[in-house]
């Protein structure tokens, strides 16, 4: 019987695919367990230090601003029934952690976020929560596997200061204009990157038209302006496929 010459490379991917899927070493790791005190809060346990989780209402919503985590995960830590427990790269205080769900199964998974006890984090309430803003794509996938990039970073507080009074409801903006075209806009995401969490940006719906109107979501849920002074600061160019291949930033 002829051998089929795809058969080396079927048997190449199936091997990959099982290296892929196979379970993570947890040998060793504790065991938590969310568990709930008199007040409602919820928390695991970790070598006696406690970790609150943080309520779904402070991580925020897509809609009206939401807090992502950005860093990679660090070490694997314990485990919460099936999921692994993370830390964050970059956090060496262990500060944040998070679960995984690191093998299919059937139902509903919920990833939590937890954070050590004595710190606290709550929807931005200042400008001063943040010392960095960028400006990126949205990723999309297909067979380019395209990512996101960013297209414009800034750390000038006088911008911050001015974005987040517009997300806020606390500055006077432009009217919107009524002639806005859906299908002509531009999506970015906006995120102002927390002072005290770094591997924390809090995200902000983000869109810019032709004629060069930008608006943004704000708090509320509502589409503003942006002033003009303001906008013209934010850099919209298209990036090219070879910096939505790779994730760079074209300066």
């Amino acid at each position: 019987m002829r051998r089929s010459r795809f058969l080396p490379i079927i048997t190449t991917l199936l091997l990959l695919l099982a290296a892929c899927t196979s379970p993570p070493n947890t040998a060793g790791l504790p065991e938590v367990e969310l568990l709930t005190d008199d007040t409602g809060q919820e928390y695991i346990l970790l070598d006696g230090t406690r970790y609150n989780r943080i309520p779904s209402e402070i991580i925020g919503s897509n809609h009206t601003g939401r807090w992502n985590r950005s860093a990679q995960p660090g070490q694997r830590v314990a485990l919460l029934g099936p999921d692994s427990v993370f830390t964050v790269q970059g956090d060496e205080e262990q500060r944040f952690l998070f679960n995984v769900a690191e093998s299919f199964r059937f139902g509903p998974v919920y990833q939590h976020s937890f954070l050590k006890e004595g710190y606290t984090l709550t929807l931005p309430q200042s400008a001063t929560d943040f010392d960095r803003g960028t400006l990126r794509t949205y990723a999309q996938g297909g067979i380019l596997g395209k990512g996101s990039v960013i297209t414009c970073e800034f750390t000038d507080e006088a911008l911050i200061a001015a974005l987040f009074d517009c997300w806020n409801g606390t500055t006077e903006t432009p009217p919107v204009p009524d002639n806005l075209d859906p299908d002509k806009r531009e999506s970015r995401a906006l995120e102002l990157w927390s002072r005290e969490y770094p591997f924390l940006g809090f995200y902000i719906r983000c869109s810019c038209w032709p004629d060069g109107t930008v608006t943004l979501t704000d708090r509320e849920d509502t589409s503003v302006c942006l002033p003009g002074d303001v906008a013209k600061q934010l850099t919209w160019e298209e990036p090219g496929l070879w910096q939505r291949l790779t994730g760079g930033w074209r300066k």
